[in-house]
């Protein structure tokens, strides 16, 4: 138990995807004022881990995390929660001794569970924003859960149905990020459903104009993970806005319309190409992205060929390329899986188009001026992100809360070398 003069210190660990990143960062939050944040690894009073099972990788590390934990603070607190739990409760109990497993319905109660735990915590001192570690672009979720069954993924079953977020609590926390931060990340499950099971419902655009509406100069909004069949001419009239970054990030998944419908999803590749064009309509400079899977268990070598010259034919700025992993009680995990090799063999060679895609689209914006989202300062070099989503560094120590054109020069080190260009 710590004495009233005693800051309990805690450690937060997050696995996973953007909407685990910003649940954790608003934990951490309501602790800091009356807790010390330290580096997940150090010796803790208590231990966050909010965890992830979206592939057979991501359950893995989750039980590694905790029972690195144990050994980093033997005897302390680890409290466990996030989709890995959802799936695995009674599993999750018996990972280590000292595991508290908090349910996702009560995410929020964590912050009265560490202070249950570390006994009578000092009095708030000083505000979270000085003492949470926050991202120099934060995420803000405002959707969870899906109402998509792809036959692969796991993720319904962990945080059920499609709901939006209640917009009197994301308009507090989206003001208070807006005020120190350049870039806020909406994120979500199914970030492009928010609305739709309001009454009366919504749009997710309309969302969007809201928070827009509300920044001050010299901010952006930028967009999660949005499903091809959901970006509307609202979404497109949206982006076409330069307050919202020029980026979009569309899953894709299979690479022909025969791999799409075994998969579940509802868009074939015409109406996937159809949309990736309209957006660069709106904004020529965009960059946009694709989730791609790899060695789903229909696949044929032919669909393989057939998904690398989409995907060549395409104009993305990236790829995010998944080996196929079975998820049980998903539709997918019946079906018999392809050799190992076979798979690892195509991953490598998606992985490699994807490098050649990614370094073209950055090559192209050498010597052209783009507006950077300041996110570090180490010495007098500031380091940010693009509006089109890549590194960029700069050789001045620059403010973190307001948008900086910059024009870009030469692809160095992971970053684009840049010079600021004075207003």
């Amino acid at each position: 138990m710590k004495s009233a003069a005693q800051r309990p210190k805690v450690a937060v660990h997050t696995l996973g995807c953007k909407v685990n990143q910003s649940e954790s960062r608003e934990i951490m939050e309501k602790i800091a004022p009356w807790a010390d944040i330290v580096p997940f690894g150090s010796e803790a009073d208590v231990t966050i881990i909010n965890s992830c099972l979206v592939t057979t990788h991501a359950e893995r590390e989750t039980r590694q995390m905790v029972h690195r934990a144990a050994r980093f603070s033997p005897g302390r607190p680890i409290i466990l929660t996030g989709c890995y739990v959802a799936l695995h409760g009674s599993e999750a109990t018996s990972l280590e001794d000292s595991v508290t497993v908090v349910g996702m319905d009560e995410k929020w109660r964590i912050p009265d569970i560490v202070r249950e735990l570390v006994g009578e915590a000092p009095n708030e001192s000083g505000p979270p924003e000085l003492r949470a570690p926050i991202p120099g672009r934060p995420p803000l979720w405002v959707q969870t859960g899906c109402d998509k069954r792809c036959a692969y993924c796991i993720i319904p079953d962990a945080r059920g149905a499609s709901r939006s977020r209640n917009l009197d609590e994301t308009l507090l926390i989206f003001d208070s990020y807006i005020k120190i931060r350049s870039e806020v990340v909406l994120t979500g499950i199914n970030l492009a459903s928010w609305g739709l099971d309001l009454e009366p419902p919504q749009r997710f655009h309309d969302l969007v104009r809201m928070l827009i509406r509300r920044m001050p100069p010299r901010r952006r909004i930028r967009l999660g993970s949005m499903e091809p069949e959901l970006v509307d001419d609202g979404l497109l009239d949206v982006l076409a806005d330069d307050r919202v970054a020029p980026h979009v990030h569309l899953p894709l998944q299979g690479g022909t319309d025969r791999l799409l419908q075994d998969m579940g999803r509802v868009n074939t590749l015409k109406q996937y190409e159809n949309v990736v064009r309209n957006i660069l309509d709106v904004r020529p400079e965009a960059a946009v992205g694709a989730d791609i899977i790899i060695g789903y268990p229909t696949e044929t070598e032919e669909d393989f060929k057939n998904a690398l010259q989409f995907i060549k034919d395409m104009p993305l700025a990236y790829l995010h390329v998944f080996s196929y992993s079975p998820r049980p009680g998903t539709r997918a995990a019946e079906l018999n899986l392809l050799p190992s090799d076979t798979v690892k063999h195509r991953t490598r060679l998606m992985r490699e188009l994807g490098a050649e895609k990614r370094r073209s689209f950055i090559l192209s914006k050498e010597g052209t001026t783009e507006l950077m989202s300041p996110e570090r300062r180490k010495g007098h070099e500031t380091t940010g992100m693009a509006g089109a989503y890549f590194q960029v560094s700069v050789p001045d120590p620059l403010p973190l809360d307001c948008l900086v054109r910059v024009r870009l020069g030469h692809f160095e080190n992971g970053a684009m070398k840049a010079t600021v260009i004075a207003p």
